[in-house]
C-alpha cells in the first residue's frame, strides 16, 4: 500500500484592482484617412527606374497602368527586379501609402519604402518580416495599404524624428534558385493620404470611413510600476461597418502590446460586442500609431472599413501579488521529521489498530 507525503504551505494572496467605467477613457479618437498629399497618374515612365540583373529581359509601359513583364532565365542563385522613383513625403502627416496592384501567380514580390531622418540620415520604413515582403502573386489586384511610420517603427525600433521623410518608393519581383520564366506586375494606383484623428465623446457615437479607434486611458502611475500586473480587460460597445469588416483590440501600455482580443467581424447593422482582451493573445500590432507614450485600447480595422461606433463600458483588471509569500521550508529537518515520522508510523499504526478492533468485534457475537 504506498503511502502520500503531503507537504502544506501557504498560497500567494493576490488582490484584484479593478479600473472601470467610461470615465477612465480620458480622451478618444477615430482614425480615418484625410486628404491626399500625393499621387502618381501612372503616365510618364521616365519618372521611373529600373535595376536588374543582365540575364533578365525586361519590358515596361506607362499609360494610367505601369505595367512591367519580366523574363527570368535559370540561374544557379536568387533573381530580382527593382521598379522605384523618387518622392518626398513628409513623416509628420502620418501617411498612409495606398497601393492597387496585380502580379502574376507563382513569382513573389514586395513593397519597400525609404528616407532620411531630421538629421538627414538614412533609415529604412520595410523589415523583412513585414507583411509586404516576399508576397506571393495572385494574379488579380490586392490592395495595399502602408502606413510610412508603423513600418519604420518596425524596421528600427523607434519612432522616426521630426522632419523625417521617405524619399524613394521602391516595388520588387524576386525568382527563387533555378525558377525561370515570364512574370508581370502591373500597378495601377499609387498615392499617399495623411491620417486624421478626429476627436470624439467617448459617451457619444462616432460616425465616418474609420479605420482605427483609439481610447486613452487614466490608469494611475502606481498601478503600472508597483506591484500589480495587469491580467485583463473587457470593453463592451456598439459598432457597426461594411461588408465583412475585420478588426482587432489591442491594449498598449506606450508602444508594448499587452493584451489582445480575438479577431471580429462587423456587421452592417449597428450591434454590441463585449470584447475580452488577454495577456495570452498578445501577439502582432495595430497598424497605425497614434499616442506612443500613453495607455490606450486601439481598435484596429484590418480588413475593410468601420462606419459607426460607440463605447459602453470598459473594465481593466490588475493583479497583485505578495512580495514576501509564506511557504515551507524544506531546510528544517525538524520538521520534515514530523511529517514523515506521523505519515509513515503513526497514521498506519492506527490504521491496524482500528482494523484489529473491528475484526475483534465481528468474531464475537452473542448466542441466539
Amino acid at each position: 500500500m504506498a503511502s502520500v507525503v503531503m507537504l502544506r504551505g501557504t498560497a500567494s494572496p493576490r488582490t484584484v484592482f479593478n479600473v472601470s467605467g467610461v470615465h477612465t477613457v480620458t480622451s478618444a479618437y477615430a482614425v480615418e484617412t484625410g486628404d491626399t498629399i500625393w499621387s502618381d497618374d501612372l503616365s510618364n515612365i521616365s519618372q521611373w527606374h529600373f535595376a536588374y540583373d543582365k540575364n533578365t529581359i525586361l519590358q515596361a509601359k506607362a499609360s494610367g497602368v505601369l505595367s512591367m513583364n519580366v523574363t527570368f532565365s535559370p540561374q544557379n542563385e536568387p533573381q530580382s527586379v527593382n521598379l522605384y522613383r523618387a518622392v518626398n513625403i513628409s513623416l509628420d502627416s502620418d501617411p498612409v501609402f495606398s497601393i492597387t496592384i496585380r502580379v502574376s501567380p507563382g513569382i513573389h514580390y514586395g513593397v519597400r519604402l525609404s528616407g532620411v531622418d531630421g538629421n538627414n540620415q538614412s533609415f529604412n520604413a520595410w523589415s523583412e518580416s513585414s507583411n509586404f515582403q516576399h508576397r506571393r502573386g495572385l494574379g488579380i489586384d490586392e490592395n495595399l495599404t502602408l502606413n510610412a511610420i508603423t513600418e519604420a517603427y518596425f524596421a528600427n525600433g523607434v519612432i522616426p524624428l521630426a522632419g523625417s521623410r521617405v524619399t524613394t518608393i521602391r516595388f520588387y519581383l524576386e525568382a527563387t534558385t533555378g525558377q525561370s520564366g515570364q512574370f508581370s506586375l502591373d500597378l495601377s494606383q499609387v498615392s499617399v493620404a495623411k491620417t486624421d484623428l478626429i476627436p470624439f465623446n467617448p459617451d457619444q457615437e462616432v460616425s465616418g470611413t474609420i479605420h482605427g479607434i483609439v481610447l486613452s486611458l487614466n490608469i494611475p502611475a502606481s498601478i503600472h510600476s508597483g506591484d500589480q500586473q495587469f491580467f485583463d480587460t473587457f470593453i463592451g460597445f456598439y459598432v457597426s461597418g461594411i461588408s465583412h469588416a475585420t478588426y482587432v483590440l489591442y491594449y498598449l501600455h506606450g508602444l508594448s502590446v499587452i493584451a489582445r482580443s480575438y479577431g471580429y467581424t462587423a456587421g452592417t447593422t449597428l450591434s454590441y460586442n463585449l470584447a475580452f482582451l488577454s495577456t495570452s493573445l498578445a501577439i502582432g500590432f495595430p497598424t497605425f500609431i497614434a499616442f506612443p507614450n500613453s495607455t490606450s485600447i486601439v481598435l484596429d480595422a484590418q480588413g475593410g472599413v468601420l462606419t459607426t461606433f460607440r463605447l459602453d463600458d470598459v473594465s481593466v483588471r490588475f493583479l497583485q501579488q505578495s512580495a514576501t509569500p509564506s511557504t515551507l521550508s524544506l531546510s528544517d529537518p525538524t520538521l520534515l521529521l514530523a511529517y514523515y515520522f506521523g505519515f509513515l508510523f503513526v497514521v498506519p499504526t492506527a490504521i491496524v489498530i482500528l482494523l484489529s478492533r473491528v475484526a475483534r468485534r465481528e468474531s464475537v457475537k452473542p448466542n441466539a
